[in-house]
């Protein structure tokens, strides 16, 4: 006889993840929970805990992406997205970067090993090669990303919009242009 009225089990241990602690709206939670570490995820902040809910560190998102360019310009992150790869024991992060500029792109980051406080892979994208910037600039730009992997694959689709950049080279958005589509072995 099934029952119907069973409910789902009590949480077993509960505890804070990340929380907003800028001025970002929204903030695009996220978490993944590993073998060993939970990573929480805003688009301000990356906090990595043990699974008891330790905190092992906290940085910024964008000094989590530091040293990495896109067309040479420093990155600022947002809308992360992170999950645990349990086919190959690793944590896969995917961040959007610069917003409406000629410097916008994505960022692919791979923990080496089930250990998010260890070694990762990190690869910029450009959203548009041929875009650019200043007065009378214009290309595209990606937002949003969505995220797919298998044991063989990462696949990440952004949103794609125009942009235009004014007589004082102030760039603003234009309409949708499509998706752009990476894919990862």
């Amino acid at each position: 006889m099934a029952c119907h009225d069973c409910g789902s089990p009590a949480p077993s241990k509960t505890f804070r993840g990340e929380f907003l602690s800028g001025a970002t709206i929204p903030p695009d939670t996220m978490g993944a929970v590993g073998t060993t570490h939970v990573v929480n995820i805003t688009n301000d902040r990356m906090r990595i805990q043990t699974r008891d809910g330790v905190e092992v560190s906290r940085v910024t998102l964008t000094s989590f992406w530091s040293g990495v360019t896109i067309k040479g310009a420093a990155v600022s992150a947002f809308d992360p997205k992170v999950y645990f790869d349990r086919f190959n024991g690793r944590f896969i992060l995917i961040s959007s970067f610069n917003g409406v500029s000629v410097n916008s792109g994505a960022g692919f980051a791979v923990s080496q090993t089930s250990d998010p406080t260890g070694l990762w892979n990190r690869f910029p994208v450009v959203a548009d090669p041929l875009s650019t910037g200043g007065a009378g600039g214009a290309g595209k730009w990606i937002d949003y990303p969505t995220v797919g992997f298998n044991n063989n694959w990462i696949v990440v689709m952004e949103n794609v919009f125009t942009y235009t950049c004014n007589a004082s080279a102030v760039c603003s958005s234009g309409g949708y242009a499509g998706p752009q589509i990476y894919a990862l072995d």
